[in-house]
């Protein structure tokens, strides 16, 4: 019994703690904003700006968050940075010193100004440069093509694959060809237009000399799938050797964008030249271009 009532104690202290953090937050968000009229040029005078014009117990809610909790004022302050400072203000100095540095997104430009004013409230050392590399390649994840030549080692193009129709390939057999390698999960192979789109691919471009070798991706926990009920005009690799798909998913993934999807394309010397972010139908636009630039 006596347990029994610590527990309903217990509960009833963290509701308590849940409201009172939701009911603050509900305040913060629900004051407006004024953020001036001035637009600061660097990030440094966005934190100097911030700290002068936002109200003390908002930034005090700041300073008490962790730092990975700070994305709590994302669609606030965060919201009201991007529609004062940047949107509509690409040529002002703050906008262009995000572009030197690759960054293009308003989203990612205040999330930085928000990490930074964290960190000032809290002592901590903000390291700009970590924080701009890292929100640049998440720009480079959401792109559906990404320009990279990468060789693949020789063990791996050798390797031989055994098809879902039994036949054996290599990728060195595709040499002369431009090859995509195209890497499926088992849950979106079966719930998505994938198949369709890469069979569409094949198609407008077999006769040009494009090859598609396809590898399925299928976790341990995911279910059987009929392979008979979907036609696949191009090589489906089910069960590719022990170790192969992660030494060729590491090869294709680094070194400059170790984050990206690992679909490629490949020249007809064998090496990577493009990495696709994946299977959709604004892809497919995109990868027409480079795939003619390729292809006599």
């Amino acid at each position: 019994m006596i347990e029994a009532k610590k527990k309903i104690k217990t509960i009833i202290l963290l509701v308590s703690m849940l409201i009172a953090s939701q009911s603050q937050e509900s305040e913060v968000f629900a004051k407006p904003m004024d953020l001036g009229t001035k637009i600061p040029r660097s990030v440094e005078e966005s934190v100097i700006q911030l700290k002068a014009v936002l109200s003390q117990k908002m930034l005090t809610d700041i300073k008490s968050l962790p730092e990975d909790g700070i994305w709590r004022f994302n669609s606030s302050l965060g919201a009201e940075m991007r529609n004062t400072w940047f949107y509509g203000h690409s040529k002002e100095p703050l906008a262009a010193f995000f572009f030197s540095k690759g960054i293009h997104h308003p989203d990612h430009m205040s999330g930085i100004i928000l990490r930074a004013l964290w960190s000032d409230l809290n002592g901590v050392p903000f390291d700009l440069e970590k924080q701009a590399d890292k929100a640049k390649l998440g720009e480079l994840r959401s792109r559906d093509i990404v320009k990279e030549i990468v060789e693949i080692p020789k063990e791996l193009t050798s390797a031989e694959l055994t098809t879902s129709t039994g036949e054996t390939i290599t990728i060195d057999d595709q040499r002369g060809m431009v090859t995509i390698l195209a890497f499926v999960n088992a849950v979106n192979m079966y719930n998505s237009n994938e198949i369709e789109l890469l069979n569409q691919l094949e198609t407008k471009y077999r006769r040009h000399g494009l090859k598609i070798i396809a590898f399925f991706m299928k976790n341990a926990n995911d279910p059987e799938q009929p392979f008979a009920k979907y036609q696949m005009n191009f090589p489906f690799v089910e069960k590719p050797p022990l170790g192969f798909v992660r030494k060729l998913t590491q090869t294709l993934t680094a070194p400059a964008a170790i984050y990206l999807p690992c679909n490629a394309l490949l020249d007809k010397e064998g090496r990577m030249v493009y990495r696709i972010g994946g299977w959709n139908d604004s892809t497919m636009k995109n990868l027409s271009d480079e795939i003619n630039s390729h292809i006599p």
